[in-house]
């Protein structure tokens, strides 16, 4: 008998077939196949025997050698210790039975059966396992590169499992995270239902179906942070035995859909702004062309001419301030030049001194005439000076 491996101590147990061709032939690929040999890694078919009257065959490559006779396999192999008799003829395994030494175990054809169906049964097995192992092994990659928090938890709440995103925001190894209550991770701030509102776990659990919700809190710094929790049911038999738990941070994307908004608000503002100065500049073109055309006028008394002239300077002064609101609410190219800056935050002053006189605001102006002139758009330092004050 010939070593199984060295580094494994074990020998070869031999052992050959017989019967008639077809049956020998599959039962032959199955005890020389890789499910036999990986459950019975120790079992060598060394032979198989042809019955009486057989014609003899040419084993394919791999196949056992061939004899036509028990006798003869004998004679070239006394090493077997074992004798499967697959053929269907009582009167050949009663013949079997007397040529056969004792020293020989004979399986029966209904134990050779019954081997051959549990060695089916562990090659199904086995597939089903490799493929179970295959399935497992793409879960826990998916589950792993999820950038978000992933959490498998029992009926309770308890954490059974986490993907990679949990361990790294929360410092925790598997075995410490394992049994922990999902709304102890993350500080407590990230469960709804310590803050008296309705968790995705417990409405998973009543309906059965998946459930969603936007949590909220306010971080160490002051910043509001905003969190997407979704909650997936796993049932067995129609009972939900675990849920899946993601948590998804969702602060960045909400305040950039607060800025697209605030931004659409503004610039609808904007357009109101534009319409609105426009439709006020047309009566007021009106008002400040009769004003000119008063003053003009060689017969108007001293006591209206100075009223006309109140008239035409406040509508200029109107037209000013919309002028700035047009260029605030449509932004124009910048028109460099030098300017002087005392006499522009004047003129801007001007502006606003309607504004200050209705809330009681006074203010004075005190120029440095030494200020030297400032390479800019005379216009948009205008608008931010209107902006500051």
């Amino acid at each position: 008998m010939s070593d199984l491996g060295p580094e494994l101590g074990h020998r070869f147990i031999s052992a050959a077939i017989a019967g008639e061709h077809e049956t020998l032939s599959e039962f032959s690929r199955m005890f020389t196949g890789e499910v036999m040999q990986r459950a019975f890694p120790w079992l060598k078919i060394v032979g198989v025997c042809l019955e009486p009257g057989v014609e003899p065959i040419t084993p394919p490559s791999g196949f056992p050698p061939v004899y036509d006779s028990v006798k003869s396999l004998l004679e070239e192999e006394p090493d077997i210790r074992f004798l499967f008799n697959v053929s269907d003829d009582p009167e050949y395994a009663e013949a079997l039975a007397r040529i056969v030494p004792a020293s020989i175990s004979l399986v029966t054809t209904d134990v050779s059966t019954l081997i051959q169906e549990m060695i089916g049964s562990e090659d199904i097995c086995f597939r089903c396992r490799q493929e179970l192992k295959r399935t497992k092994s793409l879960f826990y990659t998916l589950f792993d590169e999820v950038d978000e928090d992933l959490l498998l938890l029992d009926v309770s709440g308890k954490v059974l499992n986490a993907n990679r995103h949990v361990l790294e925001s929360t410092g925790l190894t598997p075995r410490e995270l394992t049994g922990l209550q999902c709304c102890d991770i993350g500080q407590g701030r990230l469960c709804p239902r310590l803050e008296g509102k309705a968790c995705p776990l417990d409405k998973v659990l009543t309906s059965g179906h998946k459930s969603e919700t936007l949590h909220t809190f306010v971080d160490d710094d002051g910043r509001m942070r905003y969190y997407r929790l979704y909650a997936y049911p796993i049932a067995e038999n129609g009972d939900i035995t675990h849920v899946i738990l993601l948590r998804r941070d969702i602060t960045a994307r909400t305040h950039m859909e607060k800025r697209i908004q605030q931004s659409q608000t503004l610039a609808s503002i904007g357009e109101l702004a534009t319409y609105i100065a426009h439709e006020i500049r047309n009566p007021l073109f009106a008002i400040g062309g009769f004003a000119n055309s008063l003053l003009r006028s060689e017969s108007l008394p001293e006591e209206a001419r100075q009223k006309a002239s109140i008239i035409l300077d406040e509508s200029r002064r109107l037209d000013s301030i919309l002028k700035a609101t047009l260029n605030f609410t449509r932004p124009t190219e910048p028109n460099q030049s030098q300017v002087a800056i005392n006499p522009l935050i004047e003129e801007t002053m001007r502006i606003l001194h309607l504004g200050f006189a209705d809330k009681g605001v006074e203010y004075a102006f005190q120029p440095d005439g030494n200020i030297a002139l400032a390479h800019a758009d005379p216009e948009l330092v205008k608008q931010c000076l209107i902006n500051i004050v």
